[in-house]
């Protein structure tokens, strides 16, 4: 029972471990696709970019820059 009770100890610690990478890593990609969208804002307020240039070099959909 204890070997059982100790296994189950480790895999609830490497579930953890594991939930509170994923949340990270998901914090880290919205980060990163807010500052896109900053970046487009900021290009298409320029307006020296077409929104499908803006779009192609943000890798963003373009109808997504077209909204801004």
């Amino acid at each position: 029972m204890a070997y059982n009770a100790s296994i189950q100890a480790k895999w609830d610690w490497e579930n953890a471990v594991s939930l509170a990478e994923e949340r990270g890593a998901e914090k880290e990609r919205a980060k990163a696709e807010q500052a896109k969208l900053q970046s487009a804002r900021q290009l298409k307020a320029l307006g020296k970019l077409t929104d499908r240039q803006i779009a192609e070099s943000l890798q963003l959909p373009i109808e997504v820059v077209e909204e801004l």
